[in-house]
């Protein structure tokens, strides 16, 4: 008898310790793909309301933790979800080599842990890390854009391919060759954008037919205020030349102190840094000067915009990716490693999947004006009248 009560002593012990254990969940990989994930991560807590570190993290911050519980997934054992955004092809590269990568706790101190869960801009296929061992699921359309930047002239209205595959082999061309204009000869337009660890670097190149190593112009450290040759692996990548986040390569579009006229990808969030964005729930200001998006191959990736003569809507029609004609865009991937089979981490997996879904739904049921939601940046999967087997591949109707 004593015996049986020992055990059951015990075992209320472990069951209350298992209770309150700690369950960590840690997020890596797209930039472009941020504010999505923000949100979604903050709406997955009770009452959408963990708590928070930094406290003033927003959807633009790429390093974060949120702590809290979920209780239809794990009761009342405390959650905490780590975030370090650090590119698409790097977050799955980490999973690839099972490397670990610095995050921050809830009180700021730095946590060296490997991935999770990465989310990827590009299918793993078309990446660096095509062998990595990983569970992928499609969650989102994202869009990607052209922005021009604050000196480029307005007569600039649409890039193609042909000139992109020219323009990055050199890093540099004749602004007439964008223009048009006889006078524009002794002019450049630079061209501007992200190191290897990009899936926006992926899908831009492949959808371009592009594949070689680009000569990308931007800010070095030595040469803070004018467009010079990227020579610097910026914010300590391992990825060659270009910039590490998009939030980094808006900031350079939208520098007004070095002149000359530039170009470059975005994911649609980023690019409304530059663009500027009609929501007054959680509005992007405009980068100023020309600051615009700009039409890819004769098409903008929504209806209702004209370049540099207003701010982008808060909730964009994007009949023209919807329906196939505008093809610079991916499906967003959320990856986790095979051995996240029946734990933890596979349980938050398969409930992400809906979250990030909601996040699009609610965004648009608030007309894109939401101070929660914000714009519309992001195209639901069930919206999709075609499809693609891969990055920069063949667009076909459903």
């Amino acid at each position: 008898m004593k015996k049986i009560l020992t055990m059951a002593v015990l075992g209320g012990l472990f069951a209350a310790s298992t209770l309150h254990a700690q369950v960590n969940i840690y997020l890596s990989g797209s930039t472009a793909f941020r504010a999505n994930v923000f949100r979604a991560v903050k709406a997955a807590f009770d009452g959408g309301s963990p708590t928070i570190y930094p406290p003033a993290a927003s959807t633009g911050t790429g390093v974060y933790a949120m702590q809290g519980t979920m209780s239809s997934l794990y009761g009342g054992q405390a959650v905490t979800v780590y975030a370090d955004f650090n590119g698409s092809v790097q977050g799955l590269e980490d999973l690839l080599n099972n490397t670990a990568i610095t995050f921050s706790n809830m009180s700021g101190s730095a946590v060296s842990v490997v991935p999770t869960i990465t989310f990827s801009d590009a299918d793993k296929v078309s990446t660096l890390a095509a062998n990595a061992a990983v569970t992928e699921t499609h969650i989102a359309i994202l869009p990607f854009v052209y922005c021009r930047n604050y000196y480029t002239p307005t007569t600039v209205t649409n890039v193609t391919g042909h000139q992109l595959q020219s323009l990055w082999a050199n890093g540099l061309l004749k602004l007439s060759y964008f223009t048009g204009n006889p006078s524009d000869d002794s002019s450049f337009m630079y061209v501007t954008g992200r190191n290897k660890d990009s899936g926006s670097r992926v899908v831009s190149h492949s959808d371009a037919y592009y594949t070689g190593t680009p000569i990308l112009y931007g800010f070095n450290t030595t040469a803070p205020n004018t467009w010079a040759i990227m020579n610097q692996n910026l914010s300590g990548t391992i990825y060659g030349f270009g910039y590490s986040s998009g939030g980094n390569e808006a900031i350079a579009l939208t520098n007004q102190l070095a002149g000359g006229p530039c170009i470059g990808y975005e994911g649609l969030n980023d690019a409304l840094t530059v663009a500027g964005s009609t929501c007054t729930g959680s509005p992007k200001v405009n980068g100023g000067g020309n600051c615009a998006i700009i039409a890819y191959d004769g098409f903008l990736p929504f209806n209702g915009y004209t370049p540099g003569s207003q701010l982008v809507p808060a909730q964009p029609d994007f009949t023209p990716i919807i329906k196939g004609q505008y093809s610079l865009w991916s499906y967003e991937c959320m990856e986790m490693l095979n051995t996240h089979t029946s734990d933890s981490t596979f349980q938050y997996y398969t409930n992400f999947v809906s979250q990030i879904d909601n996040d699009i739904q609610q965004a648009e049921a608030a007309g894109g004006n939401s101070a929660t939601y914000g714009p519309v940046t992001a195209v639901r999967l069930s919206e999709m009248k075609c499809n693609r087997s891969s990055v920069g591949g063949a667009i076909t109707p459903n």
